[in-house]
């Protein structure tokens, strides 16, 4: 393979491109390959290529290998390692099923984007019918495995709008994980919150947050990183793709059960509450996995892993010290990441409980009614009956989001 890859090296980038056009779609692994050595013979290194987390210098030296689930040692990774190196310590951190996984898509035309599993029949005709099944009920689905090719495009990331980035299924057969993610995203809607102190007197303490605070969601995941620390489990901060939140990681060494990783995770947010009455908390969106069992017919909800190399660049999706600067280099980090077990999983809930088990966050639940009535009442006047069906589909849609936004904060106040 070296005699081969120092022939291929050695070509023109013309002659290159003619053997590419020659090469039919089951090779597609190898003509990837190709394409990486063009980039490499008119590329320049870029002045901020330390800090990407595959650089175009390594590209050429990566080799796709066939089985992605091969046993592999863990030395210590920098960012100076092969890329093979770093996709094997990604590949022990960020654990899912294998044997689906989703990518993102986007329509410039619509301007929408999102996230689908990855399948052989994809758009196939007679067998892809979007309109009329989801793509877990399709009975012609044959879900693509995640392979280290997918990982590497991730990592690299060099689709201009993103459509490399992998959507990772947390939630594995026997209901079980390997991590927990906590979400704090700025974009998530207000509403007043209501905290419940029953072990005192059984006084009612309410706040009530009406403007916006800038970077809420610092304060809110600094809250529950504490507790973490006061608690020994080691946690990690990662900066979203979009700038705008934050994902909290909890890495176990064992897989789990993923009910007894969200107890770990509600019970952390109730003892940040608890130790912080004056924040609200309202930049809290999700724990994933987001289910205790696995939906049926589904996967579960999907999240968008780290180290998504075209916002790697704009300094977003990257691993960040406690005052949000990014680590100079995330592999090294990463390598020095810490597992729990699950026994101390289970003696971290144990204890949590102890605290937190006749604490109580309660939504108010005029403001949420009030909130949903509003957007019904403007959907759905009079006057707005005159409007084209794509505006009424617009405001309809706003009440879908509105609706999952109180279910879900709900399902959320009535864990354990």
């Amino acid at each position: 393979m070296q005699d081969l890859h120092s022939i291929l090296l050695s070509l023109q980038k013309e002659k290159l491109v003619d053997i590419i056009s020659t090469l039919s779609e089951s090779n597609i692994n190898f003509k990837n390959q190709l394409l990486l050595l063009i980039s490499e013979k008119k590329s320049s290194v870029e002045n901020s290529s330390d800090n990407a987390v595959i650089s175009d210098s390594n590209q050429a030296k990566y080799e796709i290998q066939s089985n992605c689930n091969d046993e592999f040692s863990l030395e210590p990774v920098s960012k100076k390692s092969s890329p093979q190196e770093k996709i094997n310590l990604f590949k022990s951190l960020f654990i899912g099923r294998e044997d689906v996984f989703a990518l993102r898509w986007s329509n410039a035309k619509s301007g929408k984007s999102g996230y689908s599993p990855v399948c052989e029949n994809k758009w196939q005709s007679g067998k892809c019918d979007m309109k009329k099944y989801s793509c877990a009920d399709c009975p012609f689905k044959l879900p693509v495995r995640l392979s280290d090719q997918y990982i590497f495009n991730h990592l690299a990331g060099r689709d201009s709008v993103c459509r490399d980035v992998i959507g990772l299924y947390p939630l594995m057969e026997g209901d079980l994980c390997q991590f927990l993610a906590l979400d704090f995203d700025a974009h998530a809607p207000k509403a007043q919150t209501s905290i419940t102190s029953t072990h005192a007197n059984g006084a009612i303490a309410t706040y009530e947050h009406y403007k916006t605070v800038p970077f809420q969601w610092k304060f809110d995941i600094l809250a529950v990183k504490k507790v973490c620390n006061e608690y020994s489990i080691p946690s990690y901060m990662e900066i979203s793709r979009s700038g705008n939140g934050a994902h909290l990681w909890i890495f176990f060494s064992e897989k789990v059960p993923a009910k007894q990783a969200r107890n770990l995770g509600a019970n952390l947010l109730k003892a940040a509450m608890k130790q912080n009455h004056s924040i609200s908390f309202e930049s809290f969106d999700r724990m994933f996995p987001n289910q205790d069992e696995m939906p049926k017919g589904g996967y579960g909800n999907l999240i968008a892993l780290p180290l998504q190399g075209h916002s790697v660049k704009q300094g977003h999706s990257v691993f960040v010290d406690d005052v949000f600067r990014p680590f100079d280099d995330q592999w090294a980090y990463l390598s020095s990441v810490q597992k729990l077990e699950e026994k101390d999983l289970n003696r971290a809930v144990k204890e949590l409980l102890a605290i937190t088990g006749d604490f109580h966050v309660r939504r108010n639940e005029d403001d949420e009614n009030k909130q949903v009535s509003s957007i019904i009442e403007n959907s759905f006047n009079v006057e707005q009956r005159k409007k084209s069906s794509k505006r009424i589909f617009q405001e309809l849609y706003r009440l879908h989001l509105a609706i999952r936004f109180i279910l879900r904060k709900r399902e959320f106040q009535n864990m354990h």
